[in-house]
């Protein structure tokens, strides 16, 4: 639960699989937590598409990122996390505001 201890998403088919997707099918181990959004409410998750948005810079739709290193996706998304948002009042950085 390290990486992502929690996915916040819509009812899209690539997270019907729950179980495969929370729990280790190694050791049955739990690797996150998955909360879906009510269909239709866009006001459940509106970070998310702009965290979406800005992955996007990184890594665009449709190209793999199997080419990237575990080191280089790290330091893409600490960047990110080390971006101060609008939504915090452009004072705080995701990283910050969340671990304190």
């Amino acid at each position: 639960m390290d990486l992502f201890p929690a996915i916040l998403t819509d009812r899209t088919p690539w997270f019907n699989d729950f179980d495969g997707i929370c729990f280790s099918k190694n050791t049955g181990e739990e690797r996150c937590k998955l909360f879906y959004c009510d269909p239709y409410v866009s006001n459940q998750k509106p970070n998310v598409e702009n965290i979406n948005k800005q992955l996007r810079k990184f890594f665009p739709k449709g190209k793999s990122i199997d080419n990237y290193s575990s080191k280089d996706i790290r330091e893409k998304i600490f960047t990110l996390l080390d971006t101060p948002l609008k939504s915090l009042d452009y004072f705080f950085q995701p990283y910050f505001r969340f671990t304190i």
